[in-house]
């Protein structure tokens, strides 16, 4: 379960990151930043398995960062 709290913290933490710089959203921030942090930019792709009450759930996610 501790493995389950890592990840969801991870994923959590990319999908905030990058709307943190603020400014308008109409992309060209966007593609500034990308070409900025290309060089560094990753996949981190994890299956989340949840089990509750003899349900399982499992999803498949895939996040980027830097």
């Amino acid at each position: 379960m501790a493995r389950c709290s890592l990840f969801a913290s991870l994923a959590l933490a990319c999908a905030l990151a990058l709307p943190a710089y603020g400014g308008s959203d109409d992309g060209s921030m966007y593609e500034t930043l990308l070409a900025a942090k290309a060089p560094a930019v990753v996949t981190v792709k994890f299956v989340l398995r949840v089990n509750m009450g003899g349900q399982s759930q499992e999803s498949n996610q895939e996040v980027y960062g830097t």
